[in-house]
């Protein structure tokens, strides 16, 4: 179930509850023997981390691989159905609360589904970003996010 090198994750820099800070990485390697990882920030391949595993999620592209349980804050959604950290599938649904990759940064946000993908096949989920209100009219858009980068947090 251990991410491989070269897998994007996402990691916890910091672990102060629901409000830690989470940011894209790429596995550099996995150490069994004392269940760490090793990756690199997907901004800066230079900026290297040593992190638990509980602090490192793996981002799959279909619920089949990596479908284990996991010991995080957070688990990836990557699917019409997804896991939870004990292995159990749950529908994503209109109004859940997530984590999700903000367009055009490698840093996880806060947001809520404001439409689940369309269907087993699709791969996009819609949010809106707590505190992406426009300035102007005060709407918070949709925003397209691939299911890969969206967390559910684990209660």
């Amino acid at each position: 179930g251990a991410a491989r090198p070269g897998d994007d994750v996402a990691i916890r820099l910091e672990d102060t509850g629901i409000d830690s800070q989470w940011i894209l990485a790429r596995v550099v390697q996995f150490r069994p023997e004392s269940a760490t990882y090793e990756v690199a920030d997907a901004d800066d391949e230079n900026n290297v981390f040593d992190l638990p595993e509980t602090d490192v999620v793996p981002l799959v592209d279909s619920i089949g691989r990596g479908s284990v349980a996991m010991p995080h804050a957070l688990s990836p959604v990557c699917s019409v159905l997804a896991l939870d950290n004990s292995g159990s599938e749950y529908r994503i649904s209109k109004g859940d609360d997530v984590f999700a990759i903000y367009p055009d940064t490698t840093s996880f946000y806060a947001a809520v589904v404001s439409a689940p993908p369309r269907g087993r096949s699709s791969n996009v989920c819609h949010v809106q970003f707590n505190d992406d209100a426009d300035p102007e009219t005060g709407l918070n858009p949709d925003r397209a996010i691939p299911l890969k980068y969206i967390l559910r947090p684990v209660v």
